[in-house]
């Protein structure tokens, strides 16, 4: 196992103890290369729409067995590329992982820009990310939330997705994520 933040080897939780991240557990299909990348690009870029079913039952494949009223928080794409694809291709992600594992699936996570990451630097992305999110409703601290991405590159969205599920309630917040990308 390696931590989802540094990519060092770790023991626990995909976590380690010198990224002190603000979740405690996390979960990565793999890095974003080979056929991995193929299909995560054609249901991003190419419209394939079918291209989330094998994404979602791998993700779902990877995730520890969690609690029955665990609730998954998808990651919101920004507006402009709902538009261009015609769907939120996470919000169909987390939906086929819901179902099949008998959890909820919450929106309450909430874009509030439309600034897009791909092409952007890594301080470029820590300063659209820092604004970038907000939760609409109380959240239940009793419940066990998994923030659920496609792509992890620099972590900002990541972040700054579990400041603002903190603020609104959720206590325990884990990540899961498709791939992991390292930013050039």
């Amino acid at each position: 196992m390696r931590c989802i933040g540094c990519l060092r080897p770790t023991s626990q939780d995909n976590c380690c103890t010198n990224c002190r991240p603000l979740y405690q557990k996390a979960w990565c299909v793999g890095p974003r290369a080979g056929t991995l990348q193929r299909v995560i690009g054609s249901l991003k870029f190419q419209n394939m729409y079918a291209a989330h079913k094998p994404l979602a039952a791998l993700l779902a494949e990877r995730i520890d067995q969690l609690p029955k009223g665990t609730v998954i928080i998808p990651l919101p794409t920004a507006s402009s590329h709902i538009r261009e694809r015609g769907y939120d291709h996470m919000r169909l992600i987390a939906r086929l992982v819901a179902s099949e594992r008998g959890w909820h699936v919450d929106y309450a996570l909430q874009r509030q820009s439309d600034s897009k990451q791909r092409g952007a630097s890594r301080a470029q992305r820590q300063a659209q990310a820092k604004d970038a999110y907000c939760v609409t409703k109380r959240l239940d601290p009793t419940k066990v939330y998994v923030l659920m991405d496609d792509v992890m590159t620099t972590g900002a969205s990541i972040k700054y997705s579990i400041e603002a599920l903190r603020r609104a309630g959720a206590e325990k917040v884990y990540v899961a994520i498709i791939a992991r990308q390292i930013l050039d």
